[in-house]
């Protein structure tokens, strides 16, 4: 099993939602959605409208998304799974633990990939001190944030 694409929506961008399903591979049955419960209905209700609901299809929600109401919204297809966490905290700290762990080796995998490539000082300056501020008024992104992510 494969992760065969990923949509980031911005919950005020209906064009870029979208784009992001339409994008989305012609093999992916398989749908997450972590998201609110508002932006899923949007999510499901331009899913729905692209063909990606139904039979065929099967979106897994997180808690979120599903909440703790018995009566799910008209945008929600039949037959979609929810995921509730076990939020305790014994839980809580395994899942901390792990974290940490998979960051590291993320990290590590990240660096090792770097080196692995011909790159420039300028680029690896850029990769690991992004100039990023809190203080920015446009929107940043880190391009390294990407890569790290696989």
């Amino acid at each position: 099993m494969s992760l065969l694409g990923e949509v980031v929506v911005n919950p005020g961008s209906p064009e870029k939602l979208r784009h992001g399903l339409a994008s989305l591979p012609t093999e992916a049955r398989i749908l997450f959605l972590y998201c609110s419960r508002e932006e899923a209905r949007m999510v499901l209700k331009e899913a729905a409208v692209q063909g990606l609901v139904g039979a065929n299809y099967v979106w897994i929600a997180t808690r979120n998304v599903i909440g703790n109401m018995m009566d799910a919204p008209d945008e929600f297809p039949t037959g979609m799974l929810g995921i509730h966490f076990d939020t305790s905290t014994s839980s809580l700290i395994v899942s901390i633990s792990r974290a940490v762990q998979l960051f590291a080796t993320g990290l590590q995998m990240y660096t090792e990939d770097m080196n692995s490539t011909e790159i420039t000082t300028q680029a690896l300056k850029e990769a690991f001190y992004p100039s990023l501020s809190c203080e920015a008024s446009n929107m940043k992104k880190w391009t390294g944030g990407s890569r790290l992510f696989k």
